[in-house]
């Protein structure tokens, strides 16, 4: 890293510290923004970012000979579409995973879930799936902690189709992107 580089990033972590510490609120008391960005009060907001986890498959998928544990990598979008960031707040996930990869294989799978998120960082949700292992509902269940201008969650994941089950462990992160 060059001077200017690190300049720059002093810069930033001042500005930073800065923001939050001018936003301090009695009323939150995790007290940090959800972003660098923070939306306008009112109406949805669109939120970002890279997941990944592990992913155990309780029985065979189709034809394919592959161990019942997995890798996942993908993409989350999240659209906050109704509460503020102090309360609780209605969710619509649309995750887009692939898994296997470390196994010789690409299993996508595309969720979308609706769900709520209390102002703890306690979140859960339902909502289709679809997968190799077939077309089904998922329950999700986990917690989220913010950090500076990151959303990180931790969540665990019970997916039902016709012929298997698969419980999933998925993290990442989160920004915020825009206003709808």
């Amino acid at each position: 890293m060059n001077d200017r580089d690190y300049d720059y990033f002093i810069n930033y972590n001042r500005n930073c510290i800065n923001y939050l510490e001018s936003n301090k609120s009695i009323s939150n008391p995790i007290n940090i923004p959800t972003s660098g960005k923070v939306p306008k009060s009112g109406g949805s907001s669109i939120y970002e970012g890279p997941r990944f986890g592990l992913t155990y498959i309780a029985s065979e998928i189709l034809d394919i000979d592959i161990k019942p544990t997995i890798t996942q990598f993908g993409w989350q979008y999240e659209n906050r579409i109704f509460g503020a960031s102090d309360k609780t707040i209605g969710l619509m996930e649309y995750i887009f995973l692939i898994g296997g990869a470390e196994q010789g294989y690409l299993l996508p799978s595309i969720t979308a879930i609706a769900g709520m998120r209390t102002r703890d960082g306690f979140e859960f949700g339902f909502g289709p799936n679809i997968s190799v292992s077939g077309i089904g509902y998922v329950f999700a269940i986990g917690t989220v902690v913010q950090s500076g201008g990151l959303v990180i969650p931790h969540n665990i994941s019970l997916a039902f189709s016709t012929d298997s089950f698969r419980i999933s462990y998925i993290t990442g992160f989160n920004s915020f992107i825009r206003k709808k």
